[in-house]
């Protein structure tokens, strides 16, 4: 779900780029909804906003998202989109984080940006089985030749009680391929990850 609390990343996502929604290509993890917005959904928010292209992709293909296992490498779209958001699906990809984020990383394309709203190690227990601490972001960009455009705590109060989300914007610098999935491995940031 993107929350309104979170909706905000995508225009730091947007200013890191210097760009705006209009015209761009975006790839949404997760069929996202928006209870608290009129849009209702990712899809039709950033229709709204003039993206030249939405693709959405959720294991359950529901509201137009195509139906892909992140588990599994996806070969399509290779440095095709402008952005790519991720509130609230990648903790959910159970068994295949580095395919996961490869997955992101090979979407991207150089300039582009990747968004992150991810559960903080301490919350959200029993909803997901990964948990990411506060190191992670600069982790990965420093592993993958990203820059950390922002990377901060926010804490979200909702009918479960405070939560908190590592939240991140990452810039794609160049082509360099994603770590190797030994290297993603050992990086550290993760809980859950055997």
């Amino acid at each position: 779900m993107i929350l309104e609390e979170l909706v905000g990343l995508m225009d730091i996502g947007c200013e890191a780029m210097s760009k705006s929604f209009e015209g761009l290509n975006i790839c949404e993890l997760g069929d996202q909804r928006m209870k608290w917005h009129p849009a209702q959904t990712g899809k039709k928010y950033l229709i709204e906003k003039g993206v030249a292209e939405h693709v959405s992709i959720d294991w359950n293909g529901k509201n137009g998202a195509l139906k892909r296992n992140l588990a599994e490498p996806i070969n399509e779209w290779f440095n095709y989109f402008d952005m790519v958001t991720d509130f609230g699906t990648i903790e959910h990809v159970d068994g295949g984080q580095y395919s996961a984020f490869k997955n992101v990383h090979d979407f991207t394309k150089v300039g582009g940006v990747m968004v992150h709203a991810l559960p903080l190690v301490g919350y959200l227990k029993g909803h997901c089985n990964y948990h990411y601490q506060e190191s992670f972001p600069s982790l990965l960009a420093s592993n993958n030749n990203y820059k950390c455009v922002v990377s901060e705590i926010r804490d979200i109060y909702g009918r479960k009680g405070k939560q908190c989300l590592i939240c991140f914007v990452l810039l794609k610098l160049t082509d360099k391929d994603f770590i190797v999935e030994e290297g993603f491995n050992s990086i550290g940031g993760i809980e859950g990850i055997k």
